[in-house]
């Protein structure tokens, strides 16, 4: 397939896409909304969700180096803010990820699919920890009911022993026998705890710069909402 054919079918299936996210809305509606919108909230929003995805790439980078990889931050931020293209254009949650690896993977050929694999899998992983833990914390802050922090507490200790079960399985993997398993497993030992908890504190600043831009926007349209809504969702 010719590189213009490459070209005209994403263009059709970006419009295609596109097609079908106007047909689901409103558009007058949603034109009135965003007129009354107050766009210099909106513009502070925007700076601080490209901030948020340049503090996720320098997270990336560290898990990367951690594995043996070596290319200059600003190619990891080229890199994201591409796979967050493919996230948000694709019908899946998942495309900008695995174009993250290949486009890792190409440039260090050196190294191996599954480094790079390792690289994007705990980059999400380390993501969804903190998600999972603020979550938490929110639904103990807005919900005064036994059960749902009781619910909450039980989350958070099935995180905790999960992880430390999979760090002992890890250590010890010598019973398995699938080759990809097993070079997962040797690479996510290279993974240290030192680096991993500058990681999480990234993604912690990331889901806080999260959090920060849905309160602005709420504002900007004059919602009221308390912030802790925002925290939990």
């Amino acid at each position: 397939m010719t590189e213009n054919k490459k070209t005209l079918i994403k263009i059709l299936v970006s419009i295609t896409v596109l097609g079908l996210l106007f047909l689901s809305i409103d558009i007058k509606t949603s034109i009135k909304t965003f007129s009354n919108i107050n766009h210099y909230i909106l513009f502070v929003s925007v700076f601080l969700y490209a901030a948020g995805q340049i503090l996720c790439a320098k997270k990336w980078e560290i898990l990367s180096q951690m594995l043996g990889f070596a290319t200059s931050f600003f190619n990891y931020v080229k890199y994201y803010f591409k796979g967050m293209f493919f996230n948000t254009f694709l019908p899946t949650n998942i495309g900008g990820d695995v174009m993250k690896i290949r486009y890792i993977y190409i440039e260090q050929k050196e190294k191996s699919v599954e480094q790079a694999f390792v690289s994007v899998l705990s980059d999400r992983l380390t993501g969804l920890f903190v998600l999972i833990l603020m979550c938490a914390i929110g639904a103990f802050i807005m919900y005064s009911e036994i059960y749902i922090k009781i619910s909450m507490l039980a989350l958070l200790i099935f995180i905790f022993v999960s992880i430390f079960i999979i760090k002992i399985y890890i250590k010890d993997h010598s019973e398995i026998k699938n080759k990809f398993l097993l070079k997962i497993c040797n690479y996510v030992k290279q993974l240290t705890d030192k680096k991993i908890f500058q990681v999480l504190i990234l993604s912690l600043f990331f889901h806080i710069f999260m959090i920060i831009i849905h309160i602005l926007i709420g504002k900007s349209m004059n919602l009221n909402i308390s912030p802790v809504y925002y925290m939990l969702l």
